[in-house]
């Protein structure tokens, strides 16, 4: 009997120490509830202000019065006169451009500018092409005795020293000649179906523009 009571006590202990649970209170729910409260009004906020804001910014247009300074109209009319002309393709004559280092030149132009001549009055056309014609040859001739034969090398590749050029057949000397011939101690230049024929002196070489005249083959 005695160890019942003892088991008993035991019992009492256990229960007593059993702690009853809690009773849940929906406090959490709450809070939850009101955060996500709080956030969307503060996003409509936001939203609201962003969207008086942009519709401020688009209401403001700059605008620039130039009308106000006469010399800033004056400058401003100039400069759109220059860019509408700069859209135009400049329309220059050729002979505009002088002497361009960057265009070719015609070999015979010095020549061209030595024979010009003006129609006499009452002068044929016939009569003005052979003075122009007989003028050219002149010039032809001139230029013609400015060259120098200073030696002359025979062989299958022949070759003559004309002034301070070296030179064989079918090159071009002085620009307006052209080398026909090296034979012996001649060389026969051409221009304008014109033949001239240079002459090496015996002895010692002549200097430059003393040479004797080139002769003029029929």
């Amino acid at each position: 009997m005695a160890m019942d009571n003892n088991n008993a006590g035991k019992s009492d202990v256990e229960l007593g120490s059993y702690a009853m649970p809690r009773k849940w209170t929906p406090r959490q729910p709450l809070v939850i509830g009101l955060t996500v409260i709080v956030s969307a009004i503060a996003l409509m906020g936001m939203r609201q202000i962003g969207m008086r804001s942009a519709i401020a910014f688009e209401g403001e247009q700059s605008t620039f019065d130039f009308q106000g300074d006469a010399q800033l109209q004056t400058r401003y009319e100039r400069l759109m006169a220059d860019l509408g002309s700069a859209k135009d393709p400049l329309d220059v004559a050729f002979a505009d451009f002088g002497n361009s280092p960057f265009a070719m030149r015609e070999a015979i132009a010095p020549l061209q500018q030595a024979v010009v001549a003006k129609t006499l009055a009452g002068e044929s056309p016939e009569e003005a092409a052979r003075r122009t014609s007989a003028a050219r040859k002149t010039a032809l001739l001139n230029e013609a005795g400015k060259l120098v034969l200073h030696s002359v090398m025979g062989g299958k590749l022949p070759l003559a020293r004309i002034n301070d050029e070296t030179v064989t057949v079918g090159d071009t000397v002085a620009e307006y000649f052209t080398v026909a011939e090296i034979e012996g101690r001649n060389v026969t230049i051409t221009a304008d179906g014109e033949a001239f024929t240079l002459s090496m002196q015996a002895g010692n070489v002549p200097p430059a523009g003393n040479s004797p005249a080139p002769k003029r083959r029929p």
